[in-house]
């Protein structure tokens, strides 16, 4: 079985305060919610071998503030993540290592978003700033990991 959790950055400042969307940071509520959502991840005992992060400045602060209350150390930075489609996500999964059984994105919406109805044919009209859900597979190779054959297992979000 392969688990990947899903999860859209913190939120972040306007875009008007930063010289690019990529640059923009978490603001305080931010970076309070990417705490509060490690720790109830932590509770869950996911046993995150890996995240995979868009290298966009709130989505790396997102992933390290959860990646700290998990203890993960693994976190690898894909710029093919920002801006990107369910096509282009949906790829990055297939290409995780084997070796990974439970694997965190970390990015951005719409797309991540959209990810939960392609993988598993439920729909998420949005997801919150520092939501996550989790999706498993019924295989042994993230090659296996394709269009509607996930199940979702929970979502939750800051407010929720």
């Amino acid at each position: 079985m392969k688990s990947l959790y899903i999860m859209r950055h913190a939120k972040a400042a306007l875009h008007n305060t930063a010289p690019t969307d990529f640059e923009r940071k978490l603001t305080d509520r931010g970076l309070d919610d990417a705490k509060e959502m490690g720790k109830r991840l932590y509770n869950k005992k996911p046993q995150i071998q890996s995240i995979i992060v868009s290298p966009a400045t709130r989505t790396k602060q997102t992933a390290e503030i959860v990646a700290k209350e998990l203890g993960i150390s693994n976190i690898i930075y894909n710029k093919d993540i920002y801006e990107s489609s369910s096509n282009a996500i949906a790829q990055i999964v297939t290409e995780i290592n084997d070796n990974y059984n439970n694997v965190m994105l970390v990015g951005h919406n719409p797309t991540f978003s959209g990810m939960m109805e392609y993988f598993t044919n439920k729909e998420i009209d949005n997801l919150p700033t520092a939501g996550m859900y989790l999706i498993e597979f019924e295989t042994n190779t993230w090659k296996g990991a394709t269009e509607q054959k996930g199940n979702l297992k929970w979502a939750d979000w800051p407010k929720l």
